[in-house]
């Protein structure tokens, strides 16, 4: 009786330990990242962007900030995005490159804005992030490599600077998955046409940025973020075919130009 009793107790404990185990595994994916809460969000924003800022400053120019933000200004309200809610930072770079971090940051490298053949270009790159700011990518992306608990515990006052090095790394140079990337060019493709801007300026900056790569591979920081260049830009001609819009020049000549001039590299300088 003595020996039913223990065996029957130890296959219950097995039972339950395996019924535990199995009840903390995440099988839906997205459970995690809808518990995160907004203060938890908007507090590894602010984490993030300091770290980024210790290695590069903000660009000290109004009139730069202002006329990118005229670029976000179009995509939004033309796409009935809330404007006010992405918030835009320039900083001095070389590197040719631009993403978004939690809590709706967008940050644009001067290296990006003079990299651009045309105000068009720009807008592309900037409509691209925006998508991945309205579906989530950031945070799903985090959720998924870093995982609830660390983004929970480092956005409180203990914060380690090992791991928000780790975060703005996983954010700033590693590639979305390829289902991500792909929702973000085709949202990307769509927002341009409802602003009116020919998409087609989008694949060719893509296509570009393929053909350089092995010429200036330290600078092209986008292209180990956004890979596959080349296939990608097909895919977004194709996608641009499927789209009805007027192709509106987002600014003059005269106000890119002047734009390029005020994010140059002797600009950061002073």
């Amino acid at each position: 009786m003595n020996k039913f009793v223990t065996q029957l107790a130890i296959t219950l404990l097995i039972f339950f330990s395996v019924w535990f185990l199995f009840s903390r595994i995440n099988f839906t994916g997205n459970v995690n990242f809808k518990r995160i809460g907004k203060s938890t969000e908007r507090k590894l924003g602010e984490l993030t962007l300091r770290a980024i800022k210790q290695d590069d400053r903000e660009l000290e120019s109004d009139s730069v900030l202002l006329l990118v933000n005229d670029i976000k200004n179009r995509i939004c309200k033309s796409n009935n995005f809330d404007a006010d809610a992405i918030k835009v930072h320039v900083l001095c770079s070389k590197t040719i490159n631009a993403f978004s971090l939690p809590d709706n940051h967008l940050v644009v490298y001067t290296g990006l804005i003079n990299y651009c053949q045309n105000p068009e270009e720009l807008c592309a790159v900037m409509a691209h992030e925006i998508a991945h700011i309205e579906n989530k990518h950031v945070m799903k992306k985090l959720t998924e490599e870093v995982g609830l608990t660390v983004l929970v515990t480092i956005s409180g006052a203990g914060s380690s600077p090992g791991i928000i090095q780790r975060i703005v790394k996983l954010i700033t140079s590693t590639a979305f998955d390829r289902k991500k990337e792909s929702e973000a060019d085709a949202a990307a493709v769509h927002y341009l046409a409802k602003a009116d801007s020919d998409p087609e300026h989008f694949a060719e900056f893509v296509l570009r940025l393929s053909q350089e790569k092995e010429d200036i591979p330290l600078k092209l920081e986008w292209v180990s973020t956004h890979p596959n260049s080349k296939e990608r830009a097909g895919e977004i001609l194709q996608l641009r075919q499927k789209e009805s819009y007027k192709s509106i020049p987002v600014f003059t000549n005269e106000i890119w130009e002047g734009l390029k001039m005020k994010s140059s590299l002797e600009a950061c300088e002073r």
